[in-house]
């Protein structure tokens, strides 16, 4: 491995099920289920599990915000989702259903989507004011905020290529290409996940038909070149990213582990920090620790004290 970084392996597991989706903000985990179609929430040590809201088809993401939002998808391509947001003590209010998606995100503050249908980027305040800016054609697996944009995977669905965009979060501005098709790997390839730093965006590369993955490292701008930190097989299934410091943490569903590596690494291997179920296609480091979900039979969520 390039350089000393590690968890000490004690990952602790939260809560159990079918996980489909998760998110973590300050002492508030969030977390759906597949089979059950629930939205629970619990505490960050994995205390006070409460059960918000069962829904009638599979929920497609969660967010932690001022409150807690999930998205219900339609039941069938073409049928509107439902934008909900959760009580504190149980149930949910559906708070916008004009548009066709799967994911959202939170800054803490907003609440943004993507409607692939119509590709759109949405944005709606505490206020309940809502917005909308229309980008290249968004894809459901990538859609993550920081302080200051929105990043989005865009599939070119006649090549079935992809590409990182970024939108501000002021909608002023149109989309910025931040790493292109050529860098992805071409057709086959696609974009499972991202995380950014102050100046660096990191994406998770993932291949079908198990082709070679991959997590490249370029300017959140889009200038200069896009740099492998790691190359590895296995990202099929779906990955995710998260940073500590100068430690860049990615999940691997199809081995499956959790694997740790500096961020500054250049083709490098990483050390394996946990081994299990952990084909999250989201990591969230909070609080000190790393925190991943598993789906399947013996899935669930999984917090992992990070050094």
């Amino acid at each position: 491995m390039d350089g000393g970084v590690a968890g000490d392996g004690g990952a602790t597991q939260l809560a159990s099920g079918f996980v489909f989706a998760m998110d973590v903000r300050g002492n508030t985990v969030a977390y759906a289920t597949l089979i059950e179609n629930t939205v629970y929430r619990m505490n960050a040590d994995g205390t006070a599990v409460q059960p918000l809201f069962t829904a009638t088809t599979a929920v497609g993401s969660v967010a932690v915000g001022p409150s807690i939002y999930f998205v219900q998808p339609g039941s069938f391509p073409g049928n509107q989702a439902v934008l909900w947001q959760a009580g504190a003590d149980g149930g949910a209010t559906s708070v916008y259903s004009d548009y066709y998606g799967e994911r959202v995100a939170s800054d803490g503050t907003d609440i943004y989507w993507i409607d692939a249908n119509r590709t759109l980027i949405g944005k709606r305040t505490p206020a309940g004011t809502v917005t909308t800016k229309t980008v290249p054609i968004p894809n459901a697996l990538t859609f993550e905020v920081d302080a200051t944009h929105i990043y989005f995977a865009a599939n070119d669905v006649s090549v079935a290529q992809a590409a990182l965009y970024r939108l501000a979060k002021d909608f002023n501005s149109d989309a910025e290409l931040v790493i292109g098709s050529q860098d992805v790997g071409g057709q086959g390839f696609y974009i499972a996940h991202v995380v950014t730093d102050d100046t660096k965006v990191y994406a998770a590369i993932g291949g079908a038909g198990g082709a070679t993955g991959k997590i490249l490292r370029k300017n959140k701008d889009g200038t200069g070149t896009a740099e492998s930190v790691v190359a590895f097989i296995g990202m099929e299934y779906g990955s995710s990213v998260a940073l500590n410091n100068d430690t860049l943490y990615y999940t691997d569903g199809m081995t499956p582990q959790v694997v740790a590596i500096p961020k500054t690494a250049t083709n490098g291997s990483g050390l394996r920090v946990h081994e299990g179920l952990a084909n999250g296609l989201r990591s969230v480091v909070s609080n000190g620790y790393l925190y991943f979900y598993g789906s399947g039979p013996t899935g669930g969520v999984w917090r992992l004290p990070l050094p």
